[in-house]
Formats: C-alpha cells, sequence, structure tokens
C-alpha cells in the first residue's frame, strides 16, 4: 500500500544524502509534509531507546494520524538500527495467520519449502538490531502472539504497531495518539497566533495543497478556528475538509459541516479505501465490534458531551445474544479499547466522552437501527431525574457542587428538552423545564433560560395542572431576573390562579413573589409591596418551612423599602434574609444580602464598609460561578470608585460591567448607579470617558474583578504610609488567608470557618495550613496572637 525505498531509488530521494538514501529499510517516501506533533515524536524516540522498551503500540481512534506519526519516528530512528527500519501494513489481511506471511515479505524473507513463515522470520531477525513498524493491527488481534515470539527470540528487534486497540502483550507500551490540539474559540482570533495551533496548522497547509492561494486571514480567521474545533482536531477529518477549499469558502465549509460525515469524502484515491472518507474509518472499527458492543455503541450515540456511568446504566439497555449479563464498565472499557469512546478529564466523576465525528457515526446508526425513540425517552427521563434531584439542593450548602454538575451535562439538558419540548415526552420537558430554571439565572444564560421557558410554556398546552402552573411561575420569575416584568406579571397570575385551584400554598407563594418582583420593576411600589407581604404569609403558614422562598421575597421586600427611601427598615430585613442564608449555607443568597447591604452603606456614604461587603459578595460568587452576580458587583464597584474620587478607573468598571451583563442576559434598573455614572461622566472629558468605557468592555471578567476589588481596597488613613501588598496588616497572607486567620482568632473551629465562608471544611483546614507555614507558627493559638497583634 506504501510506495517503497527498497529497488530503483526514486526521483525524490535524488536530492537526499547519501548516507540516507543507503540506510535499510523500506520505509515508505511520503508526499505530505508532515505537521506538529514534535512532543509526541521526542516522547515516542525517547521511549523506543529505553532498552527496556521493545514493543510500543500506538493506539486511538481512526484517523489522529498514528500511521502518519509511526513513519515520522521511524525515520528519525532509522540511523540508530544497523538493521535498518521496515513496516509491514497489515489492512489488506482479514485472516490472522496470513500475517507472518506479510511480514516476511516486507522483510525481504524468502519462504522455504516444510518451514514455517514464522521461523524463517525469527531466524531472519535473531541477530539483527532493526525497527519493525507494524500498522493497523487492530482487526487481527489474534496474530498478536507471534509479535510476542519475536520480541522473545530477537534480542535486539523493537516494534513499533499501531492499533486501534492495544495487542494486549505482556511489556507492551501504549502510547495514546490524541487528536491535534484546536484553538480556543473564546479568545480573540489573532492569525499570527492561531497559526501557531496544530490543527490549524494542518487544515492550512491540506488547504494551501489544493488552492495555493489561500491564507489564513482576519476575516476566515475565526471559521477557520470553529472548522477545527468542530472537527475535534481529528487529522484525517482536517485533510478531508482542506480538500473542500478547492470549491467551498470557509463560511460555506463551516455551515456543511453540520452534515460532518456526508461532507468528508473524497481521500486520495492511493489511500486504502478505509482513509478516503471519514466514515469508511469509522466504519472500520465498528465492524470489529461484538452485537453487544454494537448495540452499546449506537445507544451512546444519544449523549451530547459525555456522560456518566449512572447515565449510561440508565439510558443503555445491554444484554448479550445468550441472554446474560453484561457489565456497563466492562462494555465502556471494550469500547475505550477500540478508540470510540474515551475517559473525560472534566471531573473526579467516572466520565466518559466520543470524539463529535464519532458521536454522529454513533447517532445515525442508532437512527437506523429503529431504537433512536426508545433510547431518548430513557435519556429524557434520566435527566429530568438528574435535575429534580438537583433542584432542592440548588439552594444549600451543596449548591456549588450541584450547579457544576448541571453544567457538565450542559450539552444533555439541551438534548433532552428539545427532543421532549418538541413532542417527544412533554410531561418530562416541563417537569426539566421547570426544575432548572434557578440554574439558568445563576450559571447559564438568562437569554437561553428564556427560550426554553418560552418553549415549555407553549408546550403546555390549556389544560390547568399542576405542573403548569409550575412552568408558569418559573417562566415568570426567569423573565422577571431578565427585567421583562409585563411577561413576568402575565406568567406570574395565570400561575397563581392555578395554584389556588389546586390549593398549593408555596406553588402561590412563588407566583406572589413573581408578582411583586413584577410590580417592582413597574414602579408600583404598592402593589408590589402587597403581593411580596402575601409571599411572606404563604411561607410562614406554610406546612413545611421553605427557607429559601422565604429568604427571598424577604429579601425582595427589603429591595421595596430601600427604593422607597426606608433603608433603616430595608436593612432590617436583608438582615433576617442573611441569617436565612447563613442558616442553610446558600452561599447565592449570602452573596446576595451582603451585596444589598453593600447598596445601603453606599447611601450612608460608608465607603469603608461598602467596600467591604462588595468584595466579600465577590467572593463568594466567584467561588460559585455567578457570572451574574459578579456584573453586577463590578457594576457597583464602580459606583464605589465614583465616590472615591476614581473617574477612570469608574468608568472603565461601568463600560466592563456593560458587556458582561449583555452576555449574561441581566438589566439593573438603579437609580443609584444612574447618578454615579452621570457624576463620572460629568468630571471626565470626552475622549476620556469614550476610552475608559471602552477600555472597560474590553475586559474579561477576571481583569474587571481585579479593577473593582483594587477600588474597594481600604483607604490610607491622611498622611499615613501606603498599605503594604495585599494589604495592610496581613502581610505575607493573601486576603482571603487574613479573612481566615480573622475566625481563627474569634476562636472558630475549621468547619464554624466553612460555613462563615461558604466553602468547603478542607479547603478551610488548607487555608489554616498555609497561614500557620507563612507564618512560621506551630499552633492556631499562636495564630490568633498575631492577628490580635495587628488590629
Amino acid at each position: 500500500m506504501y510506495p517503497q525505498r527498497v529497488g530503483p531509488i526514486m526521483e525524490e530521494e535524488a536530492s537526499r544524502p547519501k548516507t540516507q538514501q543507503q540506510l535499510p529499510g523500506n520505509l515508505p517516501v511520503v508526499p505530505t509534509s508532515f505537521v506538529g506533533r514534535q512532543l509526541e515524536i521526542a516522547a515516542l524516540t525517547q521511549r523506543l531507546r529505553h532498552p527496556h522498551a521493545r514493543l510500543l503500540t500506538l493506539t486511538g481512534p481512526g484517523g489522529t494520524g498514528k500511521t502518519r506519526l509511526a513513519l515520522e519516528v521511524a525515520s528519525d530512528l532509522q540511523p540508530e538500527f544497523a538493521a535498518g527500519a521496515f513496516i509491514v501494513d497489515l489492512a489488506p489481511l482479514d485472516d490472522p495467520q496470513l500475517v507472518p506471511s506479510a511480514m516476511a515479505a516486507a522483510l525481504g524473507v524468502r519462504e522455504a519449502a516444510g518451514q514455517p513463515v514464522l521461523d524463517r522470520v525469527r531466524e531472519h531477525l535473531k541477530d539483527k538490531r532493526l525497527l519493525l513498524v507494524v500498522d493497523n493491527f487492530e482487526h487481527l488481534l489474534a496474530a498478536s502472539p507471534v509479535i510476542g515470539q519475536l520480541i522473545a527470540t530477537c534480542p535486539e528487534l523493537k516494534v513499533l504497531a499501531t492499533s486501534r486497540t492495544p495487542l494486549g502483550l505482556y511489556g507492551e507500551h501504549e502510547f495514546p495518539v490524541q487528536p491535534l490540539p484546536v484553538p480556543d474559540l473564546q479568545r480573540a482570533h489573532d492569525p499570527a497566533e492561531l497559526a501557531q495551533v496544530e490543527a490549524v496548522q494542518l487544515f492550512v497547509a491540506r488547504a494551501q495543497a489544493t488552492r495555493p492561494d489561500f491564507l489564513l486571514t482576519e476575516d476566515n480567521a475565526p471559521l477557520v478556528a470553529e472548522i477545527c474545533v468542530r472537527l475535534d482536531g481529528l487529522p484525517l477529518a482536517l485533510e478531508l475538509a482542506a480538500a473542500r477549499i478547492r470549491l467551498l469558502q470557509p463560511t460555506v465549509l463551516l455551515g456543511r459541516l453540520q452534515h460532518t460525515l456526508a461532507l468528508l469524502t473524497g481521500g486520495a484515491r492511493d489511500l486504502p479505501p478505509r482513509q478516503q472518507t471519514l466514515r469508511a474509518t469509522i466504519d472500520w472499527s465498528y465492524e470489529l465490534l461484538d452485537p453487544t458492543e454494537q448495540r452499546l455503541f449506537r445507544q451512546l450515540g444519544v449523549f451530547s458531551g459525555g456522560w456518566t456511568l449512572e447515565a449510561a446504566e440508565a439510558v443503555c439497555e445491554l444484554g448479550s445474544a445468550d441472554g446474560s449479563s453484561v457489565d456497563m464498565l466492562d462494555a465502556l472499557e471494550a469500547l475505550g479499547r477500540a478508540s470510540l469512546v474515551r475517559q473525560s478529564s472534566v471531573s473526579d466523576e467516572a466520565r466518559f466522552e466520543m470524539l463529535g465525528t464519532v458521536r454522529e457515526y454513533a447517532a445515525q446508526r442508532l437512527e437506523d437501527s429503529g431504537e433512536a425513540e426508545l433510547a431518548r425517552a430513557r435519556h429524557a427521563a434520566q435527566f429530568m431525574s438528574l435535575c429534580e434531584t438537583a433542584e432542592p439542593l440548588l439552594h444549600g450548602p451543596r449548591q456549588r457542587y450541584w450547579l457544576d454538575r448541571l453544567e457538565r451535562e450542559l450539552a444533555n439538558l439541551r438534548a433532552a428538552l428539545d427532543w421532549s419540548l418538541r413532542g417527544g415526552a412533554p410531561e418530562a420537558g416541563l417537569r426539566l423545564a421547570a426544575a432548572l430554571w434557578w440554574f439558568w439565572v445563576i450559571r447559564a444564560s438568562l437569554y437561553e433560560g428564556q427560550r426554553w421557558m418560552d418553549s415549555a410554556v407553549a408546550a403546555t398546552g390549556p389544560a390547568p395542572t399542576a405542573t403548569r402552573a409550575k412552568v408558569l411561575y418559573c417562566a415568570g420569575l426567569v423573565s422577571s431576573f431578565q427585567g421583562d416584568w409585563d411577561r413576568s406579571r402575565r406568567r406570574c397570575e395565570a400561575a397563581l390562579e392555578l395554584c389556588r385551584q389546586f390549593g398549593d400554598s408555596r406553588g402561590a407563594a412563588y407566583a406572589c413573589f413573581g408578582l411583586g418582583m413584577a410590580a417592582f420593576l413597574e414602579g408600583d411600589a404598592s402593589a408590589a409591596r402587597a403581593h411580596i407581604e402575601e409571599g411572606v404569609r404563604l411561607f410562614r403558614g406554610g406546612p413545611i418551612l421553605d427557607a429559601w422562598g422565604l429568604r427571598n421575597v424577604l429579601n425582595a421586600l427589603g429591595e421595596i423599602e430601600r427604593s422607597q427611601g426606608d433603608f433603616g427598615r430595608a436593612q432590617a430585613l436583608y438582615e433576617e434574609s442573611l441569617a436565612l442564608a447563613r442558616q442553610e449555607a446558600d452561599a447565592h443568597g449570602i452573596g446576595l444580602l451582603l451585596y444589598n447591604l453593600a447598596l445601603v452603606a453606599l447611601h450612608h456614604a460608608d465607603a469603608s464598609r461598602a467596600a467591604d461587603l462588595l468584595s466579600q459578595a465577590v467572593h463568594v460568587w466567584r467561588d460559585l460561578g455567578y457570572r451574574s452576580g459578579l456584573a453586577v458587583c463590578i457594576l457597583t464597584m464602580g459606583s464605589l470608585a465614583s465616590i472615591r474620587q476614581q473617574p477612570e478607573r469608574a468608568m472603565r468598571l461601568f463600560g466592563a460591567a456593560d458587556s458582561l451583563m449583555e452576555q449574561v442576559g441581566r438589566r439593573v434598573r438603579d437609580s443609584a448607579y444612574q447618578e454615579y455614572f452621570a457624576a463620572t461622566q460629568t468630571g471626565l472629558d470626552r475622549r476620556a470617558f469614550d476610552e475608559a468605557f471602552q477600555a472597560g468592555r474590553q475586559m474579561t471578567m477576571e481583569q474587571a474583578l481585579a479593577e473593582g476589588l483594587a477600588s474597594a481596597e481600604p483607604e490610607p488613613l491622611p498622611g499615613a504610609p501606603p498599605p503594604r501588598s495585599p494589604g495592610a496588616g496581613y502581610e505575607p497572607l493573601t486576603i482571603r488567608e487574613w479573612e481566615v486567620a480573622q475566625l481563627v482568632a474569634r476562636g472558630l473551629t475549621n468547619r464554624q470557618i466553612a460555613s462563615e465562608l461558604v466553602v468547603t471544611e478542607g479547603t478551610a483546614a488548607k487555608h489554616v495550613e498555609n497561614i500557620r507555614a507563612k507564618l512560621e507558627l506551630t499552633s492556631r493559638t499562636q495564630v490568633a496572637a498575631w492577628v490580635l497583634a495587628r488590629t
């Protein structure tokens, strides 16, 4: 299958050094340049040079470039093997017993009558220092003992194999070949920077081979980046896609990649058929599976973005042909050995995933099998169950864990919602949407949450049901957080009527909460107070205390009182609500109440207290990943900078908040902020105002938070020396370590510190350990004394 170097010197070799032309072996002349993989080449050559590495197997899914990498490594090492480097291509074979004959042919060993071919090969290799590349072993694993026998009897032989599955031999070294690195789509796409990414390098090189005038430009760089990501950095897919550049512009090519397998055809005719289309490459792996593994592989195509072992067991039906049970973990490991499934590294749980192109193939196989609807129904039921389990836990001490877990499953949640709400399983879709409303507010996008809630409301139908009532008030609450008070009011009114009809006092309380927020946003403080006070009454009088709901309506009542100028009453309500949030270890609520108390402090011109409260809110919300809340904190830190006569910093923070709130779909309607913005604008000339505001809009969340926290640092007293970094009185500790040290000085245990700061007990213990190490102290008593000496 390869052009060989044995025989007459090929025309392309004429200019090569004589020493290289005379190296023994049959490695092919590869007509294309090798792109990237320098780290892999260095690692592989180093490993093969080790005396105990006799068999090294490159594994990975079809299309990752195992053969090409093996050839590059073999070519680099060829001068180190006196007997040369030879390649044996097993792809054309379909019988394991033919492997020794293929080796003999590649090595130039003649067969002899009456003597087994393998004996002839061993005799030929027994005293030779030779590198043998055995390519495409995955479909002939029954012949792997041949390799074992050669290694055992030929002490100078080294074997470099490629296979989608390890050979399973004693002493085998496995080297998984990953797809090429792809661009980060969250970053700006500067063509010069993008050209350093290996997937992009390969795509551009192959595109230029078919269209020499193709260049990476500012216009097409984002498109090329997304093409590389869409194709998972898979070399074969990139080469097939790049060949289409002859006829398709990148924007058209990207659009057509929605149907990846159908587009990626037409590879070079001198390649094996299975490498001429991406579908044929995956077909090759699929046909090597047994029927049980094929069925599992198909069913896994229903997942998007990966899955846990628990989810696979709930969604996929396993069973062997003879009716015996099959262990799911064993079956997943078999698919992993075939390089069709890989374990994900995004979390500590047992999680698995497929390359996007492989998943598309699995989904098509599932569709063709007639099993798709059942698999989707089980998938929707599994994720409905997960979300309903998570819903009440999104408000307590494990809030972050469950938010993180739902975020990892976001692609699956979207797939389940889409299929269910389009008619696949409407009731499951409605329950799923209702259970997720708070997740959209805290962790995801309010824009996206609003779209899903709109779809759920449209799917409820006119029949009065408890599920419809919950969907309506949850949708109304999402609308209120987005600032769409008219839609919120209409939905919560309908929900309240249904909840009263069903005797659901808890649901009615949430509907009142939504109505109160809608009235508040419309500027009707009297109606808002009436609705919210009714919500307080319903929550307090419910059969089971809903501390989270009560905390929300008390906070909302505080918002109303603050808007009406009663800051004393507002502060009392905030503090009562904060006590409930601390009692429930509700990180979102703690951050919210700290933030609202900061607004009260700002009104009283207590900049130091406001800065301290804002910093605490930022620490809590940053740990939680609450981007919407952090954006509002940045806005308020801009107001604080304005009060402290830092107009350019204030305007940068206002610009950053403006951009970040656009991204999360958050609107802020606070007249106090408008006053600070106007005052800052007046204090700057037009050019300085525009430059600072636009500079802020370019900031990332972390950059803006750093700027905002700088504005919240305590101001030095007149004539006092400037504070030492990171702050006066707690050098050499970080701000968070200083907070922990103060709590230690108050006599709190690690568990109490964790509760106070809304972190895990392990994190609190680690902070205490770091403090003692930095201060060279041996006890908590010494830490307390150190703190007291500085306060």
